[in-house]
């Protein structure tokens, strides 16, 4: 990928993903979905609009603006929910705060690693 379509791919790349972590009866993993919103209430609007019944744990991953070696930009847990209540998602809250990459080449977000325990 070239710097100038990196460059473009990273200005048009989700500020926001929502990762969705599904109860284990539901017969579903995990999905990840990429928010439209430009600010933290209104990824939190558009994820409540993705709440299931089928949904154990919700997570908002915002954009550091970071790339690793792989084209893949980096986002980070922001906040999280278990059920009606949205909390930062950080030790001091009991939640393991999380990295999550998005490939801006094939358009895909993987796992990323493990920040801080809860």
């Amino acid at each position: 990928m070239t710097k100038k379509a990196m460059k473009e791919a990273i200005k048009n790349a989700p500020k926001f993903f929502a990762y969705i972590d599904y109860k284990a009866a539901s017969g579903k993993s995990l999905d990840y979905v990429a928010l439209k919103a430009q600010d933290i209430i209104s990824a939190m609007d558009e994820a409540e609009a993705l709440k299931t019944s089928d949904v154990y744990l919700m997570r908002i991953a915002e954009s550091t603006g970071n790339v690793t070696e792989e084209s893949e930009l980096v986002y980070i847990d922001k906040l999280c929910t278990r059920s009606c209540n949205w909390y930062h998602s950080d030790a001091a809250h009991g939640e393991t705060t999380c990295t999550h990459n998005y490939n801006l080449e094939y358009d895909y977000i993987t796992f990323g690693e493990r920040l801080e325990r809860a």
